[in-house]
């Protein structure tokens, strides 16, 4: 009885230990990532965002490799499309479209066999495309963006993302002093919602 208890514990240790080291080489296979997405965006405070654009949607597209372990460096760009509710308030343009490329670099983590999160931080240049009608300008600044980005892996090379992001536009709007937070200190959130596909 004593030997058939041994051997069941030990297959049990065995059995548990292989799983685990096969869920471990599975996640370090990872090499790296493509997603692509969509994105809404939702001003927080008093800003142009939340105050003055309506649309606020567009898309998002990325890359990422494993540069050590798990942490993760890679690039991603974003796009989103605003009509101007009161152009009084920002000259008469009618529109300005948010274009942001941030270099970035996160951790990916195993929560599961079917949930994967990568948080990522991201910084880079960001650029506020205004029109009003035949004439083009631009407003320029930094961005900084924390994604914590949660994955439900569909196969080994396939997966489903959320990412609710914090933004921070740091922009160089010349503006009036009374008014210049309102132009270039703007937060938001970011939701965004793709696929990811890992090789």
């Amino acid at each position: 009885m004593k030997k058939v208890s041994l051997k069941l514990i030990l297959l049990l240790v065995f059995t548990t230990t292989y799983c685990f080291s096969q869920t471990e080489e599975k996640d370090n296979s990872i090499l790296g990532y493509v997603n692509f997405g969509i994105n809404h965006n939702i001003g927080v405070g008093d800003n142009i965002i939340s105050k003055n654009f309506d649309g606020r949607t567009g898309f998002n597209v990325g890359f990422g490799m494993n540069v050590y372990k798990k942490i993760i460096a890679g690039v991603d760009y974003s796009l989103f499309y605003n009509t101007i509710k009161d152009k009084s308030l920002v000259g008469q343009y009618s529109r300005s479209n948010v274009s942001f490329f941030q270099f970035q670099v996160g951790y990916y983590l195993s929560l599961s066999n079917t949930l994967k999160l990568i948080p990522r931080f991201g910084i880079g240049p960001i650029e506020y495309n205004n029109q009003k009608a035949n004439i083009k300008f631009n407003d320029t600044g930094t961005g900084i963006a924390i994604l914590p980005e949660i994955n439900y892996i569909i196969s080994d090379n396939f997966a489903i993302y959320l990412a609710p992001t914090y933004r921070r536009d740091f922009m160089q709007t010349e503006a009036p002093e009374e008014v210049r937070d309102f132009f270039r200190k703007v937060n938001y959130f970011q939701f965004r919602f793709g696929i990811n596909l890992f090789f």
